[in-house]
């Protein structure tokens, strides 16, 4: 059965529409249209109005009666103004979906005419005239915004690299932090420090202080702790720590300093403790931020559902590089089902070593959990 998205303002049905070719939903009643953000990227071609949108609603309060049609939660009201201070545009957005929300006669405004140009604040000008160039720009590079194959790159050129390197990026730019993630830069910090003063001696620091399921309370149960920040290799250093650096700002500010810290723990912990109760007379030893990190992704997957995470490629033909993006939501579930397939041939195979595909399994579990219930407890607050 489908779902049937309500408006935000009247609470009428909305309709499937096609505005300037682009998919929308439009309410019959008021008139007002929900629009996803790759869909408004393609329609006005100016990452700089989009930019700012997505900047401003990091920091913007929730708007009153708002909610999102296809989430439920509350959307952020997003104040766009000119040089001189005048309103430009004031819209709702909900950044877990990623969907924005116009009033009537808001979203024709990305297609004015001249004369309706001219009674536009200067700065609101200035973007509309943007919008004419990037269009013309990308019409002759024959480029698509959205989902699926040859989406616009990433504005922040240093993501080609994790990118080629076959490591998700976010779409989305956010060049600047409403506040410092301090956690997770100070958990990513620690795993850096831990790995240069134990790189001497990894074999023999990773067999004290790793995390060993049949002795799981070994070193005073000191090793519960290290494993967490031990690695074994460069690969395996840099891997989780760029997942971290990715994943783990974004979880931070929604969560807070706190709440991230108790998050990161939790899902360490729960990763240990399937991990012994899949494999409970190992004695090889476990290591790695994988397991809180799996919590994080997790986390972020179910807040932020819909946020667009992309890789690049080329074929063997042609070497031109073409982008494709995805869902978070999607990504997390197939990581999920070969986690699971991996789990489960290494048990029946007798695989002794390697990747602890439980631990990833068991971080993942909190982070499922309190995503779910911060959505749940957001929507009954607004109730």
């Amino acid at each position: 059965m489908a779902l049937e998205m309500k408006c935000p303002e009247c609470g009428g049905s909305l309709e499937r529409r096609f505005f300037k070719d682009k998919i929308s939903f439009s309410c019959r009643t008021c008139g007002g249209s929900l629009v996803a953000v790759g869909v408004l990227r393609s329609l006005c071609r100016s990452k700089e109005f989009v930019n700012s949108l997505w900047k401003i609603s990091a920091s913007a309060p929730l708007a009153p009666g708002k909610k999102c049609p296809c989430c439920n939660q509350p959307m952020r009201r997003c104040t766009l103004t000119s040089d001189t201070g005048a309103t430009a545009l004031d819209l709702d957005l909900c950044r877990s979906c990623q969907m924005v929300w116009f009033d009537p006669g808001e979203l024709s405004q990305i297609a004015l005419t001249e004369e309706q140009r001219e009674k536009l604040p200067p700065r609101a000008r200035e973007i509309m005239a943007e919008y004419q160039v990037k269009k013309i720009a990308a019409a002759e590079a024959g480029r698509s915004i959205g989902y699926g194959v040859e989406n616009d790159a990433p504005v922040q050129s240093w993501k080609w690299l994790p990118a080629l390197l076959g490591f998700p990026v976010e779409m989305e730019e956010e060049d600047t932090w409403s506040s410092i993630p301090w956690v997770t830069l100070s958990a990513l910090v620690l795993c850096l420090l831990v790995f240069l003063f134990t790189a001497g001696n990894l074999t023999g620091v990773i067999q004290k202080y790793g995390f060993i399921p049949a002795h799981p309370f070994r070193e005073y149960g000191a090793t519960i702790f290290s494993s967490m920040f031990l690695h074994a290799s460069v690969g395996h250093l840099v891997g989780n720590l760029y997942f971290l650096f990715t994943f783990g700002d974004d979880v931070e500010l929604e969560l807070g300093k706190l709440k991230m810290m108790y998050l990161l723990f939790l899902s360490g912990f729960s990763a240990l403790l399937l991990h012994s109760l899949c494999t409970p007379a190992s004695t090889l030893p476990c290591v790695g931020a994988s397991g809180f990190i799996s919590g994080i992704i997790a986390f972020y997957a179910v807040t932020f559902p819909w946020r667009r995470l992309g890789f690049c490629f080329s074929n063997r033909w042609s070497i031109r590089v073409r982008w494709i993006a995805y869902p978070a939501w999607l990504l997390f579930a197939v990581w999920c089902i070969f986690q699971i397939i991996m789990a489960v041939f290494a048990a029946n195979a007798g695989i002794r070593g390697g990747v602890a595909f439980s631990a990833h399994l068991g971080g993942a579990v909190p982070g499922v959990v309190w995503g779910v219930l911060q959505r749940l407890s957001s929507r009954s607050r607004e109730e």
